[in-house]
């Protein structure tokens, strides 16, 4: 199963929760089978994540993000996201390819959630973080959210630079209900100061 898509230079981007990732030319006006999908990374993380998204970076390359949920029986929510791991496509041919880890998104600001995962240039945007992943509470787990008694609350910041992780909104107990945030992102032009 898929759990996260993009839109990039013409192609449909897939990946899933082993590492694999596919495209598909959707501008291809027949019926999409095996042949029109290409398996650029096929499925070689032996550890399944809890969440991958996929992202294309503000300098073009295709990042894959993989996010693992860690059960803290000690902790306020027992399901805290607590390991972020980012890999960058290398293209290395037609026929191989494979993911390679970073520790930094070069000074760019990564999005996660649910609805759309993007990057942002931090020194163009005052205010965000570079390096750092904003992250909203999307675990899924057995077909429902994972909501908790208090409603979602893993909604954080994760710094590449040191390793640390942060509150970077805290919901008011009135919000408890409330289905789990999403980032709202504004279509900016390239020339965007």
């Amino acid at each position: 199963m898929f759990t996260d898509i993009i839109f990039s230079n013409g192609l449909l981007h897939a990946v899933d929760r082993h590492g694999k990732l596919i495209s598909v030319d959707i501008s291809i006006d027949t019926y999409v089978g095996e042949k029109e999908v290409e398996f650029i990374v096929p499925r070689r993380m032996l550890r399944q994540a809890d969440m991958a998204y996929v992202v294309k970076s503000r300098r073009g390359d295709i990042l894959m993000i993989r996010r693992f949920v860690v059960k803290q029986p000690e902790q306020e929510d027992p399901y805290l996201m607590r390991e972020i791991r980012v890999f960058k496509l290398q293209r290395n041919s037609s026929v191989h390819s494979e993911w390679i880890e970073v520790k930094s998104p070069n000074g760019e600001t990564l999005f996660l959630g649910d609805n759309h995962s993007t990057s942002l240039s931090s020194s163009e945007i005052p205010g965000l973080k570079p390096n750092c992943i904003y992250y909203t509470d999307d675990y899924f787990n057995g077909g429902h959210y994972h909501y908790k008694q208090d409603g979602p609350l893993d909604l954080g910041l994760f710094n590449m630079d040191n390793g640390s992780f942060e509150a970077h909104y805290v919901m008011d107990p009135s919000q408890k209900q409330f289905p789990p945030a999403i980032f709202i992102m504004l279509s900016f032009s390239d020339n965007f100061p």
